[in-house]
């Protein structure tokens, strides 16, 4: 298959995963008939398909997104089938452990794209063997704590590398983008923040200690 066709099908994929998400969330498909929501998902199919201006939507979308990321496009997945099935496909704590790897690469190449340090972690991607090692221990590591999504994701992103599946050849794009990054912090900060609430409204007064 030409390798422009197959980066377009994937961002038309990641994008139909998007409304999808959406509609699962606001409208509360789980709890619609199927016919609905079929009618729903193909819609969502169809709407980033619309030309205009000699492209299609989803690819103004992703003029305002940037791109998205293996990583983001799995964790769609996950959760529209969750909403609209009910199933989760992964562990309890597996996907702020997802979120927290992705904060971690993010750390490792945001400070070099704003200017903060010289050494500029983005580079890695680009065939680093040292990079390489990393995520084969991770992968490892996934595999013996059964962490599936974990395995999955970090294989996809890898096999989707190989293939040339997004218009990048660096393999942090496959791994993070913008928008998963900004929900990733959002997600650790507030978890941090509500944890913190939990511990400090479970500790007794001096009041009530005396």
């Amino acid at each position: 298959m030409n390798e422009s066709l197959d980066i377009a099908i994937f961002e038309w994929f990641a994008t139909f995963l998007i409304l999808a998400a959406v509609a699962a969330a606001v409208l509360k498909l789980r709890g619609r008939s199927r016919a609905v929501r079929g009618w729903i998902l193909w819609l969502c199919a169809i709407i980033p398909l619309f030309p205009y201006s000699g492209l299609f939507a989803f690819q103004y979308l992703l003029t305002i997104a940037g791109h998205i990321s293996v990583t983001a496009t799995l964790l769609l997945t996950a959760f529209v089938l969750r909403e609209i099935t009910g199933q989760s496909l992964w562990k309890r704590g597996e996907r702020r452990l997802i979120l927290a790897g992705v904060a971690v690469g993010s750390a490792v190449v945001l400070p070099a794209t704003f200017g903060l340090t010289r050494y500029d972690g983005y580079q890695w991607g680009y065939g680093s063997l040292p990079f390489a090692i990393v995520l084969l221990l991770l992968l490892i590591a996934a595999a013996v704590f059964r962490r599936n999504l974990a395995f999955v994701t970090l294989a996809a992103a890898v096999a989707a590398f190989e293939l040339h599946l997004l218009a990048s050849n660096n393999l942090w794009d496959y791994l993070i983008d913008p928008s998963l990054t900004i929900v990733a912090f959002t997600v650790l900060i507030w978890n941090l923040v509500h944890s913190m609430s939990s511990k400090s409204s479970s500790t007794p007064s001096s009041a009530e200690i005396q």
